[in-house]
Parts: C-alpha cells; structure tokens; sequence
C-alpha cells in the first residue's frame, strides 16, 4: 500500500490558478502541493477548513514539561546515586546528543553521570561520542522509539506520553512530513 502525503497538480492548471509556484517542488511538468494547498486551491482561502490538533494529555506538559518522562526518571535515579543500566544511560545520551547537539550534549551529561557511583569522565566522554558517530565505529545512533523504550522497562508512564519516539516529546509544532512519488502523476 502506497500512502502519498503530496498531490501533483498539472504546472500549466496551477498557474491559472493560482500564478507561478514559488517555493513549490515540481517535478516532471507537475506541482507538488500538500493537501492543504491542494483544498485551498480547489475551493478557494475562505473554504479551507479549520486545521484541529490533537490536545497532548495534560500530565505530560504538566508533570515533566519538556523533556519525556524517562528522561526524568533516569536522571533523578543518577541524582539519587542509583546505578542504572546500559540501555538507561543508551537512552539518555541519544536523546541529549539529538536534542542538544554532540558537544553540549558532551557537558550536560559528563555533569550529570559524574554523580554516578561508577564515573570515569575519560570514558563518559569517549562513549558519548562513539554514540554520537565522532569515535569508534562512526555510527551515529538514534533515540530508541517509545515501544523499544517500554520493552526494555525504562519508562515509568507504560508509554502512555502519546508520542512515538521520546525526542519528539514537547516539540513545537506539527512535525513537516514530505512523501515524493516519482512514478506517473495523474495515471489512475
């Protein structure tokens, strides 16, 4: 199943429309609009229908404000002096790294593990950066999704936060989501 997030539109029937794409993808004769451009142009600006969002549960933003509830938790138990586990601290520095950058992320959490009974600030920061890419293998990591996080017993909500991925906890905004098909527009 094909799931298309874009519309081609005929370039030759969007400047009618509308006037020359501006800042618009064309691709092979076509303008590719969202759906929203797509409803405004068929029925006009004062048409369009009123855009709802979704309200976030107001534990979330109440309880933990930005950061996600598992990162809270981690770094209160490393606060506490309560060792935790390779997955936690995977976890911490994967959301710190996308979240702050490599080298913040280097400071923040040589700071916050120096609390933790088994610190070596040598091999924090090596760690910290073979996670990020810049050591080691060269892999960058990414931030578990929730499922993984709730899998491996490290979230204290039971994933109940209403996102997909702890780094997309208390982001702004509508995340932009671009799907292209460059197969044939307008062939049914």
């Amino acid at each position: 199943m094909y799931v298309c997030f874009q519309i081609a539109v005929p370039l030759d029937y969007y400047i009618q429309r509308w006037g020359w794409p501006d800042g618009k993808t064309i691709y092979r004769g076509y303008v590719l609009l969202t759906i929203d451009d797509a409803v405004k142009l068929i029925h006009g600006p004062q048409e369009r229908p009123q855009q709802t969002r979704r309200p976030r549960p107001s534990r979330v933003s109440a309880d933990y404000g930005e950061r996600p509830p598992c990162i809270v938790e981690i770094e209160s138990k490393i606060q506490s002096g309560i060792e935790v586990g390779h997955f936690e601290r995977f976890l911490l520095a994967t959301w710190y790294i996308r979240r702050f950058g490599v080298d913040k992320a280097v400071q923040m959490l040589v700071d916050i593990f120096s609390k933790s009974p088994d610190y070596d600030p040598k091999v924090t920061e090596y760690q910290i950066r073979h996670i990020s890419g810049q050591a080691g293998g060269r892999k960058k990591y990414s931030v578990p999704s929730c499922s993984t996080v709730v899998a491996n017993g490290a979230c204290p909500v039971g994933g109940t936060c209403g996102v997909k991925s702890p780094y997309a906890y208390g982001r702004r905004g509508p995340t932009k989501l671009v799907v292209r098909s460059y197969g044939q527009a307008g062939s049914s």
